[in-house]
């Protein structure tokens, strides 16, 4: 098939150290082609290009209000609608589907409560769990998107530490004080924070902590290749959800990433009632972490969220099955 993938702008795409949707369509685009699929790509300038796709550039906007604006109107300017079977539009806006109708599917990626100004398509709105899809009507279907690379897989010959590790977003939504003070309550000896620093007041909070607890280090952002040495040695992986009451995620790329490493995770906090539904029993509870058998959770995620299990997905909604 010919198929146009459309994302987000603000960010390269597949570029080192950053997560989420932009790896995602680094992801999907070198999986597509690699099952013999035709894959154009409208991507920002200076991403991760596989070169068995074809890319058409876009500035990269590094404000996030404009960028999806000026990629439509790039793309209308080079590609028609009869040179592609099918989009896979992982952008926010949506502009192309909306606007003009194209056959594709548009994945929503927010608590519909929250982006309450999105417009969406009139058909093909893919959801990434079915708590979402109940948020937005009986019309969106589910599809999970998310994929990890080969080197999320567990490896025995990692020797395994004591700490824990917090990844993400060093912001109020994301709880990553919540998780420090659980740190402190000694059931965790250690607990590593990695990710970028969103909220000053936040940071403030750590490292008030820290400087009552040993427990406790920041990282900050690291590269890719030491996101995944710190899963893989990691005695487990907290995340700790505080958005407001009533709003939460509809997925977690973090969860994700952990599991196929196989690293036990806890999920605890106040928004956690999508997980449940989208990692079951793969997830622990602080006494069940210890005795995870690391290799088999690792093959238990990989089977759902390895690049093949994921396009292998796509394709079949793509037809219908």
């Amino acid at each position: 098939m010919k198929l146009l993938v459309i994302g987000p702008t603000r960010y390269q795409w597949g570029a080192d150290g950053y997560g989420g949707v932009e790896r995602l369509c680094g992801l999907l685009i070198g999986g597509l082609a690699a099952r013999g699929h035709t894959v154009i790509a409208l991507a920002p300038e200076g991403s991760v290009m596989d070169p068995r796709a074809v890319w058409i550039h876009v500035p990269l906007d590094s404000v996030g209000e404009y960028g999806e604006v000026e990629a439509y109107r790039v793309l209308r300017g080079m590609v028609e609608k009869r040179d592609v079977d099918f989009v896979l539009d992982l952008s926010h806006k949506h502009i192309l589907r909306w606007k003009e109708g194209w056959p594709g599917f548009s994945w929503i990626w927010h608590d519909p409560y929250v982006d309450v100004g999105v417009k969406l398509p009139k058909d093909g709105v893919m959801c990434l769990s079915e708590w979402q899809r109940g948020r937005l009507g009986s019309a969106a279907a589910v599809c999970d998107i998310h994929m990890v690379g080969e080197a999320y897989r567990y490896s025995a010959e990692r020797p395994l530490t004591q700490a824990w590790r917090w990844l993400g977003r060093l912001d109020r939504d994301k709880g990553p004080v919540e998780a420090a003070r659980l740190a402190v309550e000694a059931w965790v000896p250690h607990i590593d924070f990695i990710g970028p620093t969103h909220d000053s007041a936040v940071h403030a909070e750590l490292m008030h902590i820290m400087q009552s607890s040993h427990k406790i280090c920041l990282w900050g952002e690291v590269s890719e290749v030491e996101k995944v040495e710190s899963l893989l040695n990691a005695a487990g992986h907290l995340y700790t959800p505080q958005f407001p009451p009533g709003i939460s995620e509809a997925h977690s790329m973090k969860t994700v990433e952990a599991l196929c490493c196989g690293t036990p995770t806890v999920i605890q906090g106040r928004s956690s009632e999508p997980y449940g539904e989208v990692f079951g029993d793969m997830l622990d509870s602080f006494a069940t972490a210890g005795n995870r058998d690391r290799a088999a959770l690792s093959q238990q995620a990989r089977a759902i969220w390895s690049v093949d299990a994921t396009i292998e997905r796509i394709e079949e909604a793509i037809h219908g099955d």
